[in-house]
Order: structure tokens, then sequence, then C-alpha cells
């Protein structure tokens, strides 16, 4: 028996597509670049590394909320937090080039050390260079996140489509913000 898309067993089976849409609604609802959207980016670079390095997908979820509330923490203690979350993706990169981990996981190290690279790039130029070069980011990452998902490694399936969509709605919304208006 197939689902109609509009049943409710097929949308709550979709609520990562459905968070993801709510979530970009508010990360782009005041009409520019919020930096917080910088800094999710390099949450979720580093995070996945280091989901890379544990090795457990069902950790994806549990360990975003400890990466962001250590961003949270750094901030209450004015650490910057960049630098810090460079660590921690450089150490989860380690680990797992040195367990030799399978081809998907250390295709995760230079794929998330990019991606972090690229936001971490992009938090600290030009407010509309900025945007434009955190969208190309988020669409090189929202590719990333579809081949996580079809291969059902690495992350939690529901992360990576929640990320995808995340992603994809974000850079789309921080283009048309840049060319509608003065940055």
């Amino acid at each position: 028996m197939t689902l109609a898309l509009g049943s409710p067993k097929t949308l709550l089976h979709r609520w990562p597509t459905l968070l993801a849409i709510a979530v970009a609604a508010v990360s782009l609802s005041d009409g520019a670049a919020e930096p917080g959207v910088g800094v999710a980016l390099v949450v979720a670079a580093a995070g996945y590394v280091v989901i890379a390095a544990f090795d457990r997908p069902a950790l994806t979820w549990p360990m975003v909320v400890v990466l962001f509330g250590g961003v949270v923490a750094l901030r209450a203690f004015e650490v910057p937090e960049v630098p810090v979350l460079v660590v921690i993706a450089a150490v989860g990169a380690v680990v797992v080039l040195v367990r030799r981990q399978s081809r998907m996981h250390v295709l995760q190290v230079p794929v998330g050390l990019l991606g972090l690279t690229v936001f971490a790039v992009a938090l600290e130029v030009p407010t509309s260079v900025g945007a434009v070069v955190a969208a190309l980011g988020l669409l090189g990452h929202a590719a990333w996140d579809a081949v996580l998902w079809r291969r059902g490694t690495v992350i939690a399936r529901s992360f990576a489509e929640w990320c995808g969509v995340f992603d994809a709605l974000v850079a789309v919304g921080l283009i048309v913000l840049v060319a509608a208006g003065p940055w």
C-alpha cells in the first residue's frame, strides 16, 4: 500500500524535512545573514568529522546538542568557538585516519575540513561576500548530505535529511537576500 504525499503518516515520516523548513525560515526571518547560521555550519562540519570518528550514526543528534551546548558555554565565557571547533574536528580527523575506517568515513575528513574552512571564512569576510561564500558552501554540504543519506552511512539518515534540506533552503535564502537588498 502506498501513502499519499499529503497523508499524516507520510508527513510524520518526513519530520526532518518539516523541522528543517521551520528552522530555515526562522534563521532567515530577519532578512539578514544571521551570524548564528555561520556558527551552526561550523558546528555541523566539525560534528560530522567527530561522528565519523565515533563510527556511531546513532550519536548524531546527541552530538549536535552537545556541540551547540558547548558553543553556548564558550560564548558565556567569551571564548571564540571557531578555533575550539577546529581543534575538535582535527582530533576527530586524526582518529578517523588512525582507525582506518571505511572509505566514506575517511572521505568525511577532507569534506568536513573543507566545509569547516569555507564556513569559518564566510564568518570573517564582509556580509554580502560572506553570505555568498556561505551559500556556496551550503549547497556543497547539501550535496554531501544527499550522498550520506543515500548511502545511510556516517551520520543518522534523519540528520542527513534535516541538514540537506536546511542547507539548501538557507543557501537559496542567502542568495535571494544578497540579490534583493543592500548588504
